[in-house]
C-alpha cells in the first residue's frame, strides 16, 4: 500500500483539525476562511503524489529524477 494516498490526507486533515481545536484559533488570528484554506491543503496535499520518495527515484533514475536532479524529486 502507498502511503501517500487518501487515507494518508484523511489523516493529515484530521491531524491539522486537532490542533486548531487545542489551540485558541482566535489568539492566533486564524477567521473561517484560513481554518478551510488548512484543511483543504491538508486533505489535497499529496494530490497526484505517486507514492515514491526522493531516495526511490534516485536509486530507479526515474523519469522525475532525471526531469528534476537530486533535489525536489
Amino acid at each position: 500500500m502507498k502511503y501517500h494516498n487518501d487515507l494518508h490526507g484523511s489523516d493529515c486533515a484530521q491531524h491539522v483539525s486537532f490542533m486548531l481545536n487545542q489551540q485558541s484559533i482566535q489568539s492566533v488570528g486564524l477567521g473561517k476562511n484560513d481554518v478551510l484554506s488548512l484543511l483543504v491543503a491538508a486533505l489535497a496535499h499529496d494530490v497526484n503524489h505517486n507514492g515514491f520518495n526522493n531516495g526511490y527515484h534516485k536509486r530507479t533514475n526515474s523519469r522525475l529524477h532525471k526531469a528534476f536532479g537530486d533535489e525536489s524529486i
